[in-house]
């Protein structure tokens, strides 16, 4: 007997390259770049929760004097990381630890070429940032219909009780 064992899908996101990527990030990350990682963490949130996936955003601080440093929201892993080290090359040393792990799948979002390029060649699946905000646009359309569609079923004591039971009901109505 054969047993199928899904796979565990993880999504690395390069934060940065997605909020330079997407039109309306962009423009709210000239103003305010906290404010545009929160649009991003939040947006990534309801994509792994929908797929059911695990999620790590990456973002640079190759030019800031820190530590590495991470946080969590439910499924999501927010990546900041240590000084002089890119976004790239955490990513790179991240899916390199899952290369020989049959039971993961592991998507990577970015758009920069070399990148894509050593994602492929290390077993993983790369997603352009415009194939992400697509897939998220798709998925947010599908929660909405489902949502729309659970509401629009109309819920009446016909669809809630046993047909004995309203037959009882009717007969003590009608004695009244």
């Amino acid at each position: 007997m054969k047993f199928h064992v899904k796979k565990r899908e993880i999504l690395v996101v390069d934060g940065y390259n997605v909020i330079n990527a997407w039109n309306h990030l962009s423009e709210v990350s000239k103003q305010d770049l906290p404010t545009a990682r929160e649009m991003l963490e939040d947006m990534i949130e309801e994509y792994i929760e929908y797929f059911g996936m695990e999620g790590y955003i990456v973002y640079d601080a190759y030019n800031v004097r820190s530590k590495e440093r991470e946080e969590q929201k439910g499924r999501l892993h927010i990546i900041f990381t240590k000084e002089n080290q890119t976004a790239d090359s955490y990513i790179e040393k991240f899916i390199a630890q899952y290369k020989n792990k049959r039971h993961f799948e592991l998507k990577v979002v970015t758009d920069d070429m070399a990148e894509q390029q050593l994602v492929l060649g290390k077993g993983a699946t790369r997603i352009s940032t415009r194939e992400l905000e697509l897939d998220f646009q798709k998925s947010r359309t599908d929660i909405k219909k489902q949502i729309e569609e659970m509401y629009s079923e109309r819920n009446t004591i016909d669809d809630i009780l046993d047909a004995d039971i309203l037959r009882q009901l009717d007969k003590m109505r009608k004695k009244e």
